[in-house]
Protein backbone atom coordinates (compact mmCIF):
# COMPACT_ATOMS: atom_id res chain seq x y z
CA UNK A 1 0.00 0.00 0.00
CA UNK A 2 1.46 3.23 -1.17
CA UNK A 3 1.47 6.35 1.35
CA UNK A 4 -1.25 8.35 -0.23
CA UNK A 5 -3.22 5.09 -0.52
CA UNK A 6 -2.67 4.88 3.47
CA UNK A 7 -3.55 8.36 4.15
CA UNK A 8 -6.70 8.02 2.54
CA UNK A 9 -7.90 5.06 5.19
CA UNK A 10 -9.73 6.46 8.33
CA UNK A 11 -7.44 7.35 10.86
CA UNK A 12 -8.57 4.24 13.21
CA UNK A 13 -7.59 1.96 10.97
CA UNK A 14 -4.38 3.94 10.27
CA UNK A 15 -3.62 3.66 14.13
CA UNK A 16 -4.50 0.25 13.99
CA UNK A 17 -1.97 -0.54 11.20
CA UNK A 18 0.58 1.78 13.32
CA UNK A 19 0.32 -0.50 15.98
CA UNK A 20 0.58 -3.72 14.37
CA UNK A 21 3.30 -3.06 12.38
CA UNK A 22 5.01 -2.12 15.49
CA UNK A 23 4.16 -5.48 17.56
CA UNK A 24 5.30 -7.82 14.26
CA UNK A 25 1.45 -8.53 13.46
CA UNK A 26 1.96 -6.81 9.81
CA UNK A 27 5.16 -8.09 8.03
CA UNK A 28 5.88 -8.55 5.00
CA UNK A 29 4.78 -12.01 4.31
CA UNK A 30 1.32 -10.67 5.41
CA UNK A 31 0.58 -7.11 4.86
CA UNK A 32 -0.68 -7.07 1.06
CA UNK A 33 -3.95 -9.44 2.59
CA UNK A 34 -4.35 -7.44 5.71
CA UNK A 35 -4.25 -4.00 3.85
CA UNK A 36 -6.32 -5.07 1.21
CA UNK A 37 -8.86 -5.90 3.84
CA UNK A 38 -8.46 -2.83 6.25
CA UNK A 39 -8.76 -1.13 2.28
CA UNK A 40 -12.63 -2.42 2.79
CA UNK A 41 -13.08 -2.10 5.71
CA UNK A 42 -16.10 0.57 7.00
CA UNK A 43 -16.61 1.78 10.18
CA UNK A 44 -20.25 2.58 11.95
CA UNK A 45 -18.81 3.76 15.63
CA UNK A 46 -22.36 4.86 17.02
CA UNK A 47 -24.98 2.34 16.50
CA UNK A 48 -27.89 2.52 18.59
CA UNK A 49 -28.69 -1.62 18.80
CA UNK A 50 -27.77 -2.11 22.69
CA UNK A 51 -27.75 -5.81 21.83
CA UNK A 52 -24.06 -5.69 21.06
CA UNK A 53 -20.54 -3.57 22.21
CA UNK A 54 -18.69 -4.63 18.43
CA UNK A 55 -19.42 -6.69 15.95
CA UNK A 56 -17.81 -7.72 11.94
CA UNK A 57 -19.42 -8.60 9.22
CA UNK A 58 -19.11 -8.94 5.45
CA UNK A 59 -21.31 -8.24 3.07
CA UNK A 60 -20.68 -7.87 -0.82
CA UNK A 61 -16.98 -7.55 -0.38
CA UNK A 62 -17.10 -4.53 2.00
CA UNK A 63 -16.36 -5.67 6.04
CA UNK A 64 -18.19 -3.57 8.09
CA UNK A 65 -17.25 -3.07 12.01
CA UNK A 66 -20.17 -1.94 14.10
CA UNK A 67 -19.39 -0.15 17.22
CA UNK A 68 -22.28 0.48 19.68
CA UNK A 69 -21.52 3.29 22.32
CA UNK A 70 -24.33 2.90 24.85
CA UNK A 71 -22.93 -0.51 25.43
CA UNK A 72 -19.52 -0.33 26.22
CA UNK A 73 -20.67 3.37 28.34
CA UNK A 74 -22.90 1.18 30.40
CA UNK A 75 -20.35 -1.79 30.50
CA UNK A 76 -17.51 0.67 31.72
CA UNK A 77 -19.77 1.98 34.25
CA UNK A 78 -20.61 -1.63 35.60
CA UNK A 79 -17.37 -2.69 35.79
CA UNK A 80 -15.61 0.93 36.96
CA UNK A 81 -13.49 0.96 33.73
CA UNK A 82 -12.37 4.15 31.59
CA UNK A 83 -15.22 4.45 28.88
CA UNK A 84 -11.74 5.69 26.29
CA UNK A 85 -9.94 2.37 27.14
CA UNK A 86 -12.99 0.11 26.54
CA UNK A 87 -14.36 1.95 23.76
CA UNK A 88 -10.60 1.65 22.17
CA UNK A 89 -10.04 -1.91 23.46
CA UNK A 90 -13.17 -2.74 21.25
CA UNK A 91 -12.47 -1.09 18.29
CA UNK A 92 -8.62 -2.85 17.94
CA UNK A 93 -10.43 -6.09 19.27
CA UNK A 94 -12.95 -5.68 16.08
CA UNK A 95 -10.27 -4.40 13.50
CA UNK A 96 -8.24 -7.46 14.46
CA UNK A 97 -11.74 -9.39 13.25
CA UNK A 98 -11.29 -7.71 10.21
CA UNK A 99 -8.08 -7.89 9.00
CA UNK A 100 -8.48 -11.40 9.31
CA UNK A 101 -11.79 -13.25 9.41
CA UNK A 102 -15.41 -12.39 9.79
CA UNK A 103 -17.72 -14.90 11.25
CA UNK A 104 -19.31 -15.82 7.65
CA UNK A 105 -16.56 -16.53 6.52
CA UNK A 106 -15.04 -18.75 9.25
CA UNK A 107 -18.58 -20.37 9.30
CA UNK A 108 -17.86 -21.18 5.09
CA UNK A 109 -14.33 -22.53 5.85
CA UNK A 110 -15.02 -24.43 9.13
CA UNK A 111 -17.98 -25.95 6.74
CA UNK A 112 -15.69 -26.86 3.74
CA UNK A 113 -12.96 -28.63 5.98
CA UNK A 114 -15.50 -31.16 7.70
CA UNK A 115 -17.89 -31.55 4.58
CA UNK A 116 -17.43 -35.29 4.47
CA UNK A 117 -17.50 -35.73 8.18
CA UNK A 118 -20.21 -33.16 9.91
CA UNK A 119 -22.91 -35.75 11.12
CA UNK A 120 -25.20 -32.61 12.59
CA UNK A 121 -23.34 -33.77 16.44
CA UNK A 122 -22.32 -30.27 16.79
CA UNK A 123 -24.67 -27.76 15.38
CA UNK A 124 -22.67 -24.48 16.74
CA UNK A 125 -19.69 -25.89 14.90
CA UNK A 126 -18.94 -24.47 11.58
CA UNK A 127 -19.95 -20.47 12.97
CA UNK A 128 -17.72 -21.23 16.26
CA UNK A 129 -15.73 -24.38 16.41
CA UNK A 130 -13.23 -21.53 15.39
CA UNK A 131 -14.20 -19.02 17.33
CA UNK A 132 -12.31 -19.48 20.47
CA UNK A 133 -9.38 -18.93 18.58
CA UNK A 134 -10.78 -15.82 16.96
CA UNK A 135 -11.88 -14.25 19.96
CA UNK A 136 -8.70 -14.96 21.57
CA UNK A 137 -6.61 -13.52 18.89
CA UNK A 138 -8.35 -10.71 18.61
CA UNK A 139 -8.82 -9.76 22.32
CA UNK A 140 -5.17 -10.20 22.98
CA UNK A 141 -3.84 -7.59 20.35
CA UNK A 142 -6.15 -5.41 20.76
CA UNK A 143 -4.88 -5.50 24.53
CA UNK A 144 -1.33 -5.73 23.53
CA UNK A 145 -2.15 -2.29 21.62
CA UNK A 146 -3.77 -0.49 24.67
CA UNK A 147 -0.84 -1.54 26.64
CA UNK A 148 0.92 0.09 24.28
CA UNK A 149 -1.36 2.94 23.50
CA UNK A 150 -1.92 4.19 27.48
CA UNK A 151 1.63 2.96 28.60
CA UNK A 152 2.08 4.02 32.22
CA UNK A 153 -1.58 4.12 32.56
CA UNK A 154 -3.07 0.50 32.16
CA UNK A 155 -1.87 -2.74 32.88
CA UNK A 156 -4.44 -6.13 32.74
CA UNK A 157 -2.89 -8.09 35.42
CA UNK A 158 -3.31 -12.08 35.05
CA UNK A 159 -6.61 -12.79 37.86
CA UNK A 160 -7.93 -15.99 38.93
CA UNK A 161 -11.68 -15.61 38.95
CA UNK A 162 -14.31 -18.93 38.55
CA UNK A 163 -16.50 -18.76 35.64
CA UNK A 164 -20.07 -20.78 36.28
CA UNK A 165 -22.69 -21.57 33.45
CA UNK A 166 -26.09 -21.63 34.72
CA UNK A 167 -28.18 -22.73 31.80
CA UNK A 168 -31.62 -20.95 32.98
CA UNK A 169 -30.03 -17.54 32.87
CA UNK A 170 -29.48 -15.01 36.14
CA UNK A 171 -30.89 -17.14 38.67
CA UNK A 172 -28.38 -17.19 41.38
CA UNK A 173 -29.60 -20.56 43.81
CA UNK A 174 -30.10 -22.28 40.02
CA UNK A 175 -27.44 -25.37 40.00
CA UNK A 176 -24.54 -24.50 37.46
CA UNK A 177 -21.45 -25.76 36.52
CA UNK A 178 -17.94 -24.10 37.69
CA UNK A 179 -14.43 -23.44 36.67
CA UNK A 180 -11.53 -22.16 38.22
CA UNK A 181 -9.43 -20.09 35.23
CA UNK A 182 -7.01 -17.05 35.81
CA UNK A 183 -6.00 -14.95 32.46
CA UNK A 184 -5.99 -11.48 31.50
CA UNK A 185 -8.24 -10.80 28.96
CA UNK A 186 -11.38 -9.16 29.29
CA UNK A 187 -14.28 -11.03 28.90
CA UNK A 188 -12.72 -13.91 27.22
CA UNK A 189 -10.41 -15.62 30.03
CA UNK A 190 -12.96 -18.09 30.67
CA UNK A 191 -12.32 -19.50 27.39
CA UNK A 192 -8.16 -18.93 26.95
CA UNK A 193 -7.45 -22.05 28.06
CA UNK A 194 -9.24 -24.01 25.51
CA UNK A 195 -8.09 -21.77 23.02
CA UNK A 196 -3.86 -22.66 24.64
CA UNK A 197 -4.29 -25.99 24.91
CA UNK A 198 -5.74 -25.61 21.16
CA UNK A 199 -2.38 -24.19 20.18
CA UNK A 200 -0.57 -27.00 21.76
CA UNK A 201 -2.18 -29.38 19.69
CA UNK A 202 -1.11 -27.24 17.07
CA UNK A 203 2.11 -27.01 16.73
CA UNK A 204 3.12 -29.26 19.41
CA UNK A 205 3.98 -25.85 21.61
CA UNK A 206 2.21 -22.81 23.17
CA UNK A 207 3.84 -20.85 20.06
CA UNK A 208 0.89 -17.89 20.11
CA UNK A 209 3.35 -15.58 17.81
CA UNK A 210 3.01 -18.37 15.10
CA UNK A 211 -0.51 -18.96 15.55
CA UNK A 212 -0.80 -14.86 15.13
CA UNK A 213 1.06 -15.39 11.69
CA UNK A 214 -0.97 -18.12 10.77
CA UNK A 215 -4.31 -16.54 11.45
CA UNK A 216 -3.43 -13.27 9.09
CA UNK A 217 -1.95 -14.64 6.70
CA UNK A 218 -5.43 -16.51 5.84
CA UNK A 219 -3.68 -19.95 5.30
CA UNK A 220 -4.93 -21.06 9.01
CA UNK A 221 -8.00 -23.21 8.16
CA UNK A 222 -5.60 -25.20 5.64
CA UNK A 223 -2.28 -25.41 8.61
CA UNK A 224 -5.07 -26.98 10.77
CA UNK A 225 -6.46 -29.23 7.85
CA UNK A 226 -2.99 -30.53 7.02
CA UNK A 227 -1.91 -31.33 10.39
CA UNK A 228 -4.59 -33.58 11.58
CA UNK A 229 -4.86 -34.82 8.54
CA UNK A 230 -1.35 -36.05 8.82
CA UNK A 231 -2.12 -38.01 11.97
CA UNK A 232 -4.07 -41.46 12.74
CA UNK A 233 -7.64 -40.35 13.56
CA UNK A 234 -6.57 -36.83 12.98
CA UNK A 235 -10.08 -34.94 11.16
CA UNK A 236 -11.87 -36.97 13.67
CA UNK A 237 -10.22 -35.60 16.61
CA UNK A 238 -10.43 -32.12 15.37
CA UNK A 239 -14.03 -32.29 14.36
CA UNK A 240 -14.50 -33.59 18.17
CA UNK A 241 -12.37 -30.22 19.23
CA UNK A 242 -14.01 -27.74 17.14
CA UNK A 243 -17.53 -29.37 17.78
CA UNK A 244 -16.63 -29.10 21.83
CA UNK A 245 -14.91 -25.90 21.62
CA UNK A 246 -18.42 -24.09 19.58
CA UNK A 247 -20.56 -25.61 22.84
CA UNK A 248 -17.84 -24.21 25.36
CA UNK A 249 -17.95 -20.53 23.44
CA UNK A 250 -21.53 -20.90 22.64
CA UNK A 251 -22.58 -21.34 26.44
CA UNK A 252 -19.92 -18.74 27.61
CA UNK A 253 -21.43 -16.32 24.84
CA UNK A 254 -25.13 -17.06 26.28
CA UNK A 255 -24.14 -16.80 29.90
CA UNK A 256 -22.87 -13.18 29.01
CA UNK A 257 -26.11 -12.69 27.76
CA UNK A 258 -25.27 -12.04 24.29
CA UNK A 259 -27.52 -13.64 22.69
CA UNK A 260 -30.47 -11.87 24.76
CA UNK A 261 -33.37 -13.55 26.51
CA UNK A 262 -33.11 -16.45 24.16
CA UNK A 263 -30.66 -19.51 24.21
CA UNK A 264 -30.33 -21.93 22.24
CA UNK A 265 -32.06 -25.73 22.56
CA UNK A 266 -28.42 -27.54 23.12
CA UNK A 267 -27.39 -25.45 26.06
CA UNK A 268 -27.74 -27.20 29.32
CA UNK A 269 -25.32 -27.36 32.30
CA UNK A 270 -24.90 -31.49 31.36
CA UNK A 271 -24.01 -30.46 27.71
CA UNK A 272 -21.07 -27.70 28.83
CA UNK A 273 -19.71 -30.11 31.45
CA UNK A 274 -19.86 -32.53 28.63
CA UNK A 275 -18.25 -30.75 26.25
CA UNK A 276 -15.52 -29.61 28.65
CA UNK A 277 -14.90 -33.10 29.36
CA UNK A 278 -14.60 -34.20 26.02
CA UNK A 279 -12.83 -31.66 24.20
CA UNK A 280 -9.83 -32.03 26.90
CA UNK A 281 -9.93 -35.48 26.81
CA UNK A 282 -9.23 -35.58 22.74
CA UNK A 283 -6.61 -32.69 23.53
CA UNK A 284 -4.91 -34.56 25.77
CA UNK A 285 -4.87 -37.26 22.71
CA UNK A 286 -3.43 -34.93 20.53
CA UNK A 287 -1.10 -32.99 22.66
CA UNK A 288 2.66 -35.45 21.60
CA UNK A 289 1.48 -36.14 18.25
CA UNK A 290 3.11 -33.05 16.63
CA UNK A 291 7.30 -33.31 17.44
CA UNK A 292 7.80 -29.44 19.65
CA UNK A 293 9.33 -26.82 17.20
Amino acid sequence: MKKKEFEKLLPEIQEYIKYCVYFGIINSDNKDIILDRLSRTKLSLDVKDECFGGRTSIKDNIIIVEICKNTLQKEANEMKRNFEIAYDETLFHELAHASSFADTEIEAKTSEMFSEINDGKFPHINYYGYGIISEFVAQSIAQMIIVEKYKGTITYPKKQQTFTFIENGYIPDDLGYSYDYTSDLVFYGEVEEFALKFIRNLYGEQDIQKLYQDHFSGNIFNIISETFNSRKNGIENLYQLFGNMSNIIVSDHYQQGNFGPNRYPSLSVDNFKKSINEFNRVANLEVDKRPKL
